[in-house]
């Protein structure tokens, strides 16, 4: 959580907690430079909530936009933008290794939430990282070379 803080202040990122409306989590006020956070989540939560608006805030979302294409969208970049700060390819093979590819004790292994590690795993296959596409081998691709 500390790296993600460091990143925050780095980045003249105003962190607040309050109450959000509709079950948010989160939400980026781009004008402001603030992020509010839902009180009282888990730290899970709480860590996933705040890569995904640094996110938005990294990526250049205004927030404005009522398009849902672009909302959509924006969403989605910054649910893989916290993913890929959260989970490596290492890590995501050693939870892989205890779990298989039952991704909620994944998720557990891993201290995120189930979305995150779904927006990990959803990158990693359409990045198709080294012609990889199924989860099975991702154990095999963070093992070193012997």
């Amino acid at each position: 959580m500390r790296d993600l803080e460091q990143m925050v202040a780095s980045a003249g990122i105003l962190i607040l907690e309050g109450e959000l409306p509709g079950g948010e989590r989160g939400r980026w006020y781009a004008d402001k430079r603030v992020i509010v956070l839902q009180s009282g989540m888990s730290i899970t939560r709480t860590r996933c909530a705040l890569c995904h608006e640094l996110g938005h805030a990294f990526l250049g979302h205004d927030m404005s936009t009522l398009d849902p294409v672009i909302r959509a969208r924006q969403e989605r970049q910054a649910d893989e933008f916290a993913a890929e700060r959260l989970i490596t390819a290492e890590s995501y093979a050693r939870a892989e290794a205890i779990h298989g590819a039952y991704l909620p004790s994944i998720a557990n292994e891993l201290n995120v939430t189930l979305a995150m590690a779904e927006a990990w795993r959803e990158l990693w296959i359409r990045k198709g990282q080294n012609g990889v596409r199924s989860t099975t081998t991702f154990r095999e691709m963070a093992s070193p070379v012997r």
